[in-house]
């Protein structure tokens, strides 16, 4: 009798966990409202974060998504990309670590997942302290015979205050140059549709040479990070997480934030938004 309702039990949780996770195909949460003073004709500035936190886990082996909180708190940053974020999988405790994260530093996040198991997922966040008007997360190019993991874009449309709106966009791409070439070819595509000033970073597996070299003359895309290097955290030697966006946009800062929270360092960026 034990037996069959721990069976019970058990069984009872992976649906509850696996349902869980079909709700969260898709996550978007406002809480809290926070705007710029300036309006469209004014310049705003903002702070960023593009980090792979590894689900957390750090040098030392351990998850420990406090640390990786802390690590982002110092920052100081208004918006924050995510790479390698779980939500409800076994290997992280069936944490939520999307809304974990965003309630521990008081800021809004959108979800949306690269993979999906039967039981959680596992993708990118957006965190802001502005609010998210809508969020969207769309599956990349896949090559067919491509064994490695799919890859995602997630936007999330930001409002900063007075009719002034910003594009964020994260993304993983692939190890599969090829595939990467891609994908890299595919968000080019998208950002031609985009009429509002945008910001693409994450993890692109590769430097901003070769995304640049992907898209040639016809790339909307602007680098502005020079020669950061993340990965590996340890003893950094490739600067393979990356920032982009148009001619609206001028670098004030950048630079890495040491930190053994994860295998990648988080990379900071200072911006101001011209108007317009």
């Amino acid at each position: 009798m034990k037996k069959l309702i721990v069976l019970m039990i058990v069984i009872g949780l992976f649906f509850y966990c696996y349902f869980l996770s079909r709700e969260e195909l898709m996550l978007v949460s406002n809480q809290y409202y926070y705007q710029t003073e300036g309006g469209p004709e004014e310049i705003v500035v903002l702070e960023l974060l593009t980090y792979n936190i590894q689900r957390g886990i750090g040098l030392d082996g351990q998850l420990d998504l406090k640390r990786t909180a802390s690590v982002i708190r110092e920052s100081g940053a208004d918006i924050v990309g995510l790479n390698e974020v779980d939500v409800g999988t076994g290997r992280s405790g069936f944490i939520n670590q999307a809304r974990y994260l965003a309630e521990a530093l008081q800021m809004n996040y959108a979800y949306g997942p690269s993979i999906r198991h039967y039981v959680g997922s596992y993708g990118n966040t957006i965190l802001s302290r502005y609010p998210i008007i809508d969020a969207e997360n769309i599956m990349l190019p896949v090559l067919m015979g491509s064994e490695g993991e799919n890859r995602s874009l997630l936007k999330a449309r930001v409002e900063l205050g007075k009719d002034r709106t910003i594009n964020i966009l994260l993304t993983h791409l692939s190890l599969n140059p090829e595939e990467r070439r891609e994908q890299i070819k595919w968000i080019n595509q998208y950002l031609e549709e985009l009429s509002e000033p945008y910001i693409l970073m994450g993890d692109f597996n590769t430097e901003a040479r070769e995304v640049l070299s992907y898209i040639q003359e016809d790339g909307r895309l602007v680098p502005l990070v020079a020669d950061s290097k993340t990965y590996p955290a340890a003893l950094p030697t490739k600067g393979i997480d990356l920032f982009f966006s148009d001619e609206r946009v001028i670098v004030l800062e950048e630079y890495t934030i040491e930190s053994s929270a994860s295998d990648h360092l988080p990379l900071y960026l200072k911006i101001s938004l011209l108007p317009g």
